[in-house]
């Protein structure tokens, strides 16, 4: 019975959990790192015109379409 407590003491204290969440962490800024990375070194050489156009974009295109559709035709 006393052995049964001291375990349950042991695992209550110990820092398996912290050491745990330390490495997920560690993991998760790898990675915003690793796609910053990416962005960066990879990304800036891509051809704009294939990249996909974000939503503030297509506001602007919108208010302007005129000046987009005479430069399009």
């Amino acid at each position: 019975m006393e052995q049964i407590s001291n375990d349950m003491i042991d695992s209550a204290c110990s820092d398996d959990l912290k050491i745990e969440l330390a490495k997920a962490s560690e993991d998760a800024s790898f990675a915003l790192k690793n796609r910053f990375l990416h962005d960066k070194n990879t990304m800036k050489f891509a051809k704009k015109e294939k990249m996909p156009v974000e939503v503030t974009k297509v506001r602007d295109m919108l208010r302007n379409q005129h000046v987009f559709r005479a430069k399009t035709v």
